[in-house]
């Protein structure tokens, strides 16, 4: 195998300056930090010597976890520059860190059926005969019952009844919709370290798993 050969047009691109210097220096050591203002306490990004928030310099670099949603996105196929043009494709992407929030920060957050419950799946929705149903009297859509399958049990919901078929819908209820959340943020505060290594919240009482 064949070394990637260094190339010269990629290594200035990525030349620091004062400024950003802390940011690349991180970068090499596989850590990711954001500039964070100790007067309002919110991060910005890209690296400035102020507070794009309230314009105080009381500000320093400070470690996050890079979790957050992407914004938006784009996949790059074609590019001219010397530093890129070797490099397609790939993705530039705006990403709104969980980092960085307030207590009293309202926002509203969308989620697509594709990462929300998924896209109804036809292959879920089955029509039965009526007689399939043994030992129940009266059946109404809305009804939920277990269906057995290959993979274990499913939870399944008549959809229609029509001339002494059964239409069960094995998808979840929220499948191929957007949902929308609005959110408010109430408090924030350092994760614990028992947070840290587990990879979610605790309770006040501690974890319950």
């Amino acid at each position: 195998m064949t070394a990637p050969r260094p190339n010269p047009a990629w290594a200035s691109l990525l030349a620091s300056d004062p400024e950003t210097e802390p940011f690349w220096a991180a970068a090499r050591q596989h850590t990711f930090v954001v500039r964070h203002c100790n007067a309002c306490g919110r991060h910005h990004f890209y690296p400035r010597h102020a507070c794009p928030h309230c314009w105080s310099d009381n500000c320093e670099w400070r470690p996050v976890s890079g979790a957050g949603r992407v914004f938006s996105y784009t996949v790059i196929h074609h590019n001219d520059h010397a530093a890129f043009r070797e490099r397609v494709p790939y993705v530039v992407a705006l990403i709104d860190l969980v980092e960085g929030r307030s207590a009293g920060d309202k926002f509203d957050v969308v989620v697509s059926p594709e990462e929300g419950y998924g896209t109804p799946n036809e292959m879920l929705i089955q029509v039965v005969p009526r007689e399939a149903f043994q030992g129940v009297d009266e059946l109404e859509v809305g009804m939920q019952f277990q269906a057995q399958t290959p993979q274990g049990a499913i939870s399944v919901v008549i959809a229609s009844i029509e001339d002494g078929m059964v239409t069960v819908d094995g998808n979840h209820p929220l499948a191929g919709q957007t949902l929308h959340f609005a959110i408010e943020v109430t408090e924030v505060r350092e994760a614990s370290v028992e947070e840290v290594l587990h990879g979610h919240v605790h309770g006040a009482g501690g974890h319950h798993h």
